[in-house]
């Protein structure tokens, strides 16, 4: 079994034009996030001011559990993919 971590990352979040995602998310927006090495998800949660819609981006906190293995590599990847049961929804992108 894989021991978790919370790590919290100031990231630029993006929802795709073409996402599947209909209405605006809000902060506290929970998509699944999917580990852009192995292809396992882990979980997240964003925090932005106003709401964004597909096709915008906006400044955000994310605050992951991951395993630790997950958290390095975010860390050194700095991009991953946003998803909503089998529909992609966007990415995110680590603020350097």
């Amino acid at each position: 079994m894989h021991e978790h971590k919370t790590a919290e990352f100031q990231v630029t979040l993006c929802l795709a034009a073409e996402s599947a995602r209909r209405t605006p998310c809000r902060s506290g927006y929970r998509p699944n996030h999917k580990d852009p090495v192995s292809g396992a998800y882990f979980m997240g949660q964003f925090h932005f001011d106003g709401e964004i819609a597909a096709g915008e981006t906006t400044s955000a906190t994310v605050t992951v559990i991951a395993s630790a293995e997950q958290v390095d590599t975010l860390s050194r990847v700095g991009t991953w993919t946003l998803w909503e049961g089998p529909h992609y929804i966007g990415y995110v992108t680590l603020n350097q």
